[in-house]
């Protein structure tokens, strides 16, 4: 199971997988086309993972300071 943060990016990979499955249908893309494209998928989630990732580390910081 896929887990999203919110409903848009819940929108977002559904699109784009969709996107996938549709051109690889209508021109009959071999399995190494499609898995290059869903590798680009991952390294665009984990790009947004670890911004994500920072700045929960940089607010749960800031939050440190200011009860500090």
């Amino acid at each position: 199971m896929i887990i999203v943060n919110d409903i848009q990016d819940a929108i977002v990979m559904k699109k784009k997988l969709m996107s996938i499955l549709r051109r690889s249908d209508i021109f009959n893309h071999k399995r190494v086309d499609i898995l290059c494209e869903i590798a680009q998928v991952v390294d665009d989630l984990a790009k947004n993972i670890d911004r994500i990732e920072m700045d929960m580390i940089v607010e749960a910081f800031s939050d440190h300071d200011q009860a500090a």
